[in-house]
């Protein structure tokens, strides 16, 4: 498998694919390093546009004064999309605190809730530890019966990030939850910081957490266990993961495909030939092109031939990932990147028309409003010619 100083010049790599999975790399496994924003800046300023370019897997990258700068002359562009300048905002207000004050002057170039969110992140540097401990117990009381989109989850995690940076928050107050698994948003939040902090006394618990019923608790645990970032998880669920449920398998997929250790590749191997659940079975090969196996691509080519759950990934694009970093050829990759393109052209076509079916819509409904003095009348027959009335047809 290839290592990260291996991966870190294929961000430069002129097909987006590769470019993307390259960032998707180091994000998802929290690998933190100097070089990787001046690389996607390079990336960039060699593009003559930026929209297949995924910036959201830069949002944990270090930035520095020289690369915010280069970030906010983007937003003076007028030729950038609107998506895109949103990422590049998201990029710009994610960024050190010490690093984004001097370019307060600026900040109004960004959207609104990214200022207000700038804001409270200053406010909680001044905090002390004990008032964000209470003030993320409070957003937990608040939140009981409620759903994510119900209470401000996204405060919480800034807070949580704010914690796992504060040297006197005791250790021992975070395990105390876990061990207890009182469950609620307080055992979610406690979770992810485990992982800010990097608590190796942690992975037990969180190990366990990967069999919970519910996502936001058993993703959590995902991501807290890579950000510790040790071996010992790996030994820990390749001892569990024969004998465990489907919902621990599932995301303890995760955790092997995201741990860049040799022992990760070890137990995808050892597991892969033995599976029989297709959903996991593409996991755990999806889990060997995460990390560049060129060792494993004899065990991903066979999955691929005899199957493989097509509603979560596409294996064939994740081996020619793999096997571009690890320059290695197959007879097969041209017929995958031919089906690719031909699935992109598909969609692209079929976005074509609904923007094109929009336009003409709206054309329609202008033209009949002049006609007629005024907006179409709701019971009146729709003017597309349906037979319908049109509060039932292009008026719904």
């Amino acid at each position: 498998m290839l290592s990260p100083a291996q991966v870190k010049p294929f961000i430069l790599h002129p097909d987006p694919l590769i470019c993307n999975a390259a960032l998707r790399y180091f994000d998802k496994s929290f690998l933190q390093d100097s070089e990787l924003m001046p690389l996607l800046l390079q990336q960039m300023q060699s593009r003559t546009s930026l929209e297949k370019l995924s910036l959201l897997y830069a949002m944990s990258f270090r930035q520095t004064s020289d690369t915010l700068e280069v970030l906010f002359d983007y937003l003076h562009n007028p030729a950038i999309s609107i998506n895109t300048n949103y990422h590049l905002q998201m990029l710009i207000y994610n960024s050190d605190l010490s690093i984004l004050e001097p370019f307060r002057p600026k900040f109004n170039l960004l959207f609104e809730p990214f200022q207000q969110t700038i804001e409270f992140r200053q406010h909680l540097v001044t905090a002390s530890t004990s008032d964000l401990w209470d003030a993320l117990q409070e957003i937990c009381r608040k939140a009981q019966g409620k759903y994510v989109n119900e209470m401000p989850y996204s405060q919480g995690l800034l807070i949580t990030m704010e914690l796992g940076k504060r040297q006197d928050l005791d250790p021992d107050a975070v395990m105390g939850i876990l061990n207890r698994r009182s469950g609620g948003y307080e055992l979610a939040y406690v979770t992810l910081l485990a992982g800010e902090r990097k608590l190796e006394e942690a992975i037990p618990p969180l190990i366990e957490f990967l069999g919970e019923e519910g996502d936001l608790l058993s993703g959590n645990a995902v991501k807290a266990l890579v950000r510790i970032g040790s071996v010992k998880a790996v030994e820990e669920i390749a001892i569990r993961f024969p004998q465990a449920d489907w919902l621990f398998r599932f995301f303890a997929c995760e955790v092997l495909a995201h741990l860049k250790f040799s022992e990760s590749e070890s137990a995808l191997m050892a597991f892969l030939p033995a599976e029989v659940n297709p959903t996991i079975s593409t996991r755990l090969a999806d889990g060997l092109c995460s990390l560049l196996s060129a060792d494993g691509i004899p065990l991903i080519q066979r999955q691929i031939e005899q199957g493989y759950d097509r509603k979560h990934l596409s294996l064939e694009e994740a081996l020619i990932i793999n096997c571009t970093m690890n320059q290695i050829d197959l007879p097969e990759l041209d017929s995958y990147r031919h089906d690719i393109e031909v699935k992109e052209q598909r969609l692209i076509a079929r976005q074509q028309e609904v923007e094109n079916w929009a336009k003409a819509s709206e054309a329609q409904g202008a033209s009949t409003a002049g006609s007629t003095g005024g907006k179409l009348g709701r019971n009146e027959p729709c003017s597309c010619g349906s037979g319908k009335k049109y509060k039932k047809c292009c008026g719904a």
